[in-house]
């Protein structure tokens, strides 16, 4: 595994099926996910926010819940009968079953044995760092974050969450120069643009952090992603003509950004036009690949579609999100009535 990304290595765990989150080094694209602090939510800068960083995804394979599992499981974990990816996946299929499962110690005893086993595989330093953030034991966390770095210093959502590691731990220049580090190789990396206005604003400086974040988008005016954090400025500001007129050179230049066609449609709802805001939202969908962001524009078109009386658009989205949550009451219940109005339309 030596010479490749950890951003590679984990991709390929991906298409394994292991469906990763481990800290969100994996698979979560580090500019193109607005998680952070937005100007226009209540929300608590210091308080773990936004640090669900877990395996998404409950893995086949993970031993059942019986008597002592873990422990037969583990003894794969020498990997004699296992090689690369194969012994990797499995290796990181119980470390998830231990974490969720099983004890701390246990945890930490196995994937230090792992660690030391295995130094050049960077995985196992990622789910450490994931255990102490689930846990909130941030020192640790910071600490294990700065080991992962040392491996790969280029691997930019390790430098963001170290970023907002630094800012729970009110080292807020810290987290400012980390978070700055970002920027200047990555200036639309969102999580970071986020971060220097919830901590210049913790400093009690939010404007210099506002300022900050309209002069990268005057020097980088076609990248999509910073657009749309001008944007929540300017709507913070009440600059709403200022506002749109980002947005839409914005959708010419980056026409392939979500975050821009998603915040256009709900602004086009907001504004009272139904039809746009699901024209908007359908483009959104077109490069959204964040089952959390798809959910909040299928809402919309729901309730747009709805609107207008496109029972048939409106039916569509919500049987996208029944599949991606088959087990929900809500959006079955929501189905039902949707394919009511239409039979009753239809007779």
């Amino acid at each position: 595994m030596k010479g490749k990304s950890l951003f590679g290595i984990l991709l390929s765990l991906v298409v394994l099926g292991i469906g990763l989150t481990v800290f969100r080094l994996a698979t979560g694209p580090s500019s193109d996910e607005p998680t952070s602090l937005k100007l226009d939510e209540e929300k608590n800068p210091s308080s773990p926010k936004r640090l669900n960083h877990r395996f998404s995804d409950s893995v086949e394979s993970v031993p059942s819940t019986t008597e002592n599992a873990w422990q037969s499981a583990a003894r794969k974990m020498a990997g004699s009968e296992l090689k690369g990816e194969a012994e990797l996946k499995t290796n990181l299929e119980l470390l998830s079953y231990l974490m969720d499962q099983g004890s701390d110690d246990e945890f930490l005893k196995q994937t230090e044995k792992l660690i030391q086993l295995y130094p050049e595989v960077p995985e196992y330093r990622a789910m450490k760092a994931d255990f102490y953030f689930t846990r909130q034991n941030w020192t640790a966390a910071e600490e294990s974050i700065r080991d992962l770095l040392k491996m790969n210093p280029t691997n930019t959502f390790a430098r963001t969450s170290l970023g907002e590691v630094q800012g729970i731990l009110g080292k807020y220049d810290e987290g400012l120069a980390t978070y700055e580090g970002v920027l200047s190789s990555d200036p639309g990396n969102l999580d970071a643009l986020y971060g220097t206005i919830s901590l210049t604003d913790l400093q009690g400086q939010g404007q210099r952090g506002m300022d900050r974040v309209a002069e990268l988008y005057k020097a980088n005016s076609e990248n999509g992603n910073l657009a749309v954090v001008y944007a929540d400025i300017l709507m913070a500001q009440k600059k709403y003509d200022e506002r749109f007129a980002v947005l839409q050179k914005a959708m010419k230049s980056d026409p392939k950004n979500p975050h821009v066609f998603r915040i256009s449609a709900q602004d086009a709802y907001r504004e009272g036009d139904p039809e746009e805001a699901i024209r908007y939202a359908e483009e959104s969908l077109k490069n959204d690949q964040s089952p959390e962001t798809r959910q909040q524009t299928l809402d919309l078109i729901i309730k747009a579609a709805s609107e207008v009386g496109n029972l048939d658009r409106a039916e569509q989205a919500l049987e996208e999100k029944r599949q991606a949550d088959p087990s929900n009451p809500d959006i079955q219940e929501q189905l039902e009535q949707i394919r009511l109005a239409k039979s009753q339309r239809t007779r």
